[in-house]
């Protein structure tokens, strides 16, 4: 493995990472759909479900509601595991925890692009994103690399004519 090569994307995961983690901590969430819609909620406001504005009577806490509290906290997850994989990606240079940081980008970025037009959801779904592109690319050109090794490309490129022999 070109150990190099891997943590050349630690940069890019670790700014994802922590753009994720200031939507979480400090960014406004949306909340649930009984509350008023000029409110917004922190992160473990809405994870909890403990929310200002709701009527009592309309707390409705079905099927729902319960699903909504395992998505938030399963985002919440995927946050710690983003961090423990990039500490991974450090210390162990293997191509499935990039696979893992690409799964965790995917997984995150459609969690929180489905959860609304919010400065919480938005700040976290670029950061989800930025751990996918980080993980993404750096994992696509570690195999095409590693493929070109079993072939016996040595990295040299021979455009005869063009100006870019021996590249």
């Amino acid at each position: 493995m070109r150990r190099a090569s891997l943590l050349d994307s630690i940069p890019v995961v670790t700014l994802g990472l922590l753009l994720v983690t200031f939507a979480v901590l400090r960014a406004p969430w949306p909340p649930d759909q009984a509350a008023p819609n000029n409110l917004t909620v922190s992160y473990f406001e809405r994870m909890v479900g403990k929310q200002i504005g709701v009527p009592a009577g309309q707390s409705d806490r079905g099927p729902e509601w319960y699903g909504r509290r395992v998505l938030d906290a399963l985002a919440l997850g995927l946050l710690v595991l983003g961090y423990v994989s990039a500490a991974l990606l450090i210390w162990h240079d293997e191509r499935r925890v990039l696979m893992m940081l690409v799964v965790i980008g995917a997984l995150g970025t459609l969690y929180s692009g489905s959860a609304g037009l919010y400065p919480g959801p938005i700040v976290a779904t670029g950061g989800f994103g930025l751990i996918l592109c980080g993980g993404g690319l750096t994992w696509a050109s570690h195999c095409a690399a590693e493929a070109g090794d079993r072939r016996g490309v040595l990295g040299t490129v021979n455009h005869p004519g063009t100006g870019f022999e021996g590249l």
